[in-house]
């Protein structure tokens, strides 16, 4: 918000001029479309919100500095490649060059594709990263359970025998599925589903479509924004949003819903008393066929009953610390 020129253009001229630069946006506003723009535009490789913690920063600082050195270095090691390459290939000419020339060109191709497709996996995870950090600012604690959703969801899909690219697009799924809620009123995202009024009940039931709306247009989340879409539908056709029957809904979708609704149940926002673990199992075991998959179901049952350290929290006030105790997931602090 500079006067005559804003941070996104700063950056994506930056982007332009001087491309192995790293950059890095530090902001005291959560403005989402403004942060999106300096991602796409500025290509920013890291997000950090105003206040800023001084550890953090100067760590941040210290890795990148690290790793533009290991780029330069690596830079180096390349071109000392290259000139042994060619002097080798002087030595050789007469040694089936072209078998040789086409082995290394076949070679360095292969490297390079491997690569490429190991960074723009890497990228992916990063990009929901960011957002992750963006929606945990903004949701209340009702909503910052994707660590869990994502690992329960995950272990499910693998007992059941679901693909590995299936397998991707839940855990992006499971980690994104409320990000539309970030274009809902605070108290509606507050509130527990049970004390909102019909219309609130209404205008929260529409996360699934604009969430799906937010991710469809990126390629890699595709598949995981249509999981979203579908994964508070019911098998008896009498979900939200689109009243999809049983068949209809892809079976990612059904393994979301459970892992979604049960921990909805358990972190209390469902109802204004959050349920035990036993309790939430019991009620989602009622709705087997008409609302969940019975095979999904016998899944998650197994899951909690047999994995308790990794799947049931306790949520405790910090006076309740004690040494030796373990974080379940990521503390988010919204300040």
């Amino acid at each position: 918000r500079m006067p005559g020129m804003n941070g996104v253009e700063l950056l994506s001229i930056i982007a332009a001029k001087y491309p192995d630069t790293e950059r890095v946006l530090l902001t005291g506003y959560s403005d989402i479309e403004l942060t999106i723009e300096a991602i796409n535009v500025g290509g920013i490789s890291q997000y950090i919100q105003k206040p800023w913690n001084d550890e953090k920063l100067l760590s941040l600082v210290e890795k990148t500095l690290s790793y533009l050195d290991l780029k330069e270095h690596n830079e180096r090691l390349q071109d000392t490649v290259r000139s042994q390459n060619k002097q080798l290939k002087t030595f050789n000419q007469q040694l089936e060059e072209k078998v040789a020339k086409g082995t290394l060109a076949l070679t360095a191709t292969n490297r390079k594709l491997a690569k490429s497709s190991e960074d723009l996996k890497a990228s992916y995870h990063n990009f929901v990263e960011l957002f992750l950090s963006l929606m945990k600012s903004r949701l209340g604690h009702f909503y910052q359970d994707d660590d869990q959703a994502s690992r329960l969801a995950s272990a499910i899909g693998r007992s059941l025998g679901v693909g590995s690219d299936e397998l991707q697009a839940l855990h992006f799924a499971a980690k994104l599925r409320h990000i539309g809620m970030l274009e809902l009123e605070d108290e509606i995202i507050t509130t527990p589903y049970d004390q909102l009024s019909v219309v609130q009940q209404q205008q929260l039931k529409l996360y699934p479509i604009i969430s799906y709306d937010l991710l469809c247009s990126q390629p890699f989340l595709s598949e995981a924004s249509d999981i979203i879409l579908t994964h508070t539908e019911r098998l008896d056709g009498k979900g939200f949003p689109n009243k999809l029957m049983a068949d209809e809904i892809s079976f990612p979708a059904k393994i979301l819903a459970v892992v979604n609704d049960y921990l909805a149940l358990v972190n209390g926002a469902t109802m204004a008393e959050p349920l035990t673990s036993g309790d939430a199992l019991n009620m989602i075991y009622q709705r087997v066929d008409t609302h969940y998959a019975e095979a999904v179901v016998a899944a998650l049952f197994y899951l909690v009953e047999n994995d308790r350290h990794t799947v049931n929290e306790s949520r405790i006030e910090t006076s309740q610390l004690d040494p030796g105790m373990i974080l379940s997931r990521d503390f988010h602090n919204a300040n």
